[in-house]
Order: C-alpha cells, then sequence, then structure tokens
C-alpha cells in the first residue's frame, strides 16, 4: 500500500515588479501554517520516507517549517508541472509514504484526479494554500482509485 500526501505550499508575499515568481518567500501567516501542518501530521502519523519538492523558495520554506526529515528531491519540474508530469513523479516514486509540496493549480487537479470520492470540506475544490490531502492506493497511484483519508486547511487546525 502507498500513501501520498499532497500539499500546496504555503501563503507567499506577492511578487513586487520585476521580481522572479520562483523567489517570492512565506509570509508569518504562511510559515506558521506549514509549521502547524508538519506538526498535525507528525501527531496523526503520517510522516513521509520520500519527499518530492519544488525549487521554488515558497515551496522549500513550507518544507523547511514542517520540519520533516527523509529522502528528499527537489525536482524543476514541480514547479511548473501539469497534473500529468506530478502523477508520474508519484508512479516513479519507490517510497511507502510519499510527500509532494508543490503549486496550484497542478496539485490541487492531481488531487481532486486522484480520488475515488471528493470530501465535504467547502475549501476542496479551491485547494488554498497549505492545504493538504492524505491519499492512500491499495494498488499503484492511477487517477480515481485513490481513498482520500485526510484533506486538512491551516483553519481546520486552529
Amino acid at each position: 500500500m502507498k500513501t501520498v500526501i499532497l500539499i500546496r505550499h504555503s501563503k507567499a508575499e506577492p511578487g513586487a515588479a520585476g521580481q522572479d515568481d520562483a523567489t517570492r518567500s512565506l509570509t508569518m501567516r504562511g510559515r506558521a501554517a506549514a509549521d502547524a501542518l508538519g506538526g498535525w501530521l507528525r501527531e496523526t502519523g503520517w510522516v513521509p520516507d520520500l519527499i518530492f519538492c519544488s525549487p521554488a523558495s515558497r515551496t522549500r520554506e513550507t518544507l523547511s517549517e514542517m520540519a520533516f526529515e527523509g529522502d528528499l528531491e527537489v525536482r524543476k519540474e514541480i514547479y511548473e508541472a501539469r497534473t500529468d508530469d506530478l502523477l508520474q513523479i508519484l508512479r516513479d516514486a519507490e517510497g511507502e509514504t510519499i510527500l509532494l509540496v508543490g503549486h496550484n493549480p497542478a496539485i490541487g487537479d492531481l488531487a481532486h484526479a486522484l480520488v475515488s470520492s471528493a470530501p465535504d470540506h467547502p475549501r476542496w475544490e479551491t485547494y488554498p494554500t497549505s492545504a493538504a490531502s492524505v491519499i492512500r492506493f491499495h494498488e499503484d497511484v492511477e487517477p480515481g482509485t485513490g481513498e482520500l483519508v485526510e484533506f486538512v486547511t491551516p483553519q481546520d487546525l486552529v
């Protein structure tokens, strides 16, 4: 059985004129949300053994605030990925519990595509910053076959 944790990066500063989007940092609220999310995942027993992360500052900072250790692969293709790109990364992954930290719309779209049924949660469709899905697969990671075990947003953790 494989477990996939999909996380959209935490709240980032708005981009300034001329600033490279990939260099935007987290806000204080974003750092607090990432810290809370990491604590919640540890408390509920969802600790990754393999982590994939976009190279953007806001995703790496999100991961840093979550304070997970494990095999980390920073993959440039996650930054502007399409859903199929992320799906292929997960299909090829060898870990049992895999964490992927990325960006919308790809992360949210992937979560929606993977689960067999959507949760009754008001934020599911928008997949806000710091949203996390824990999805279990009994076979291969394929669209529509995942069991959504948890879906949380920062507001759920306070």
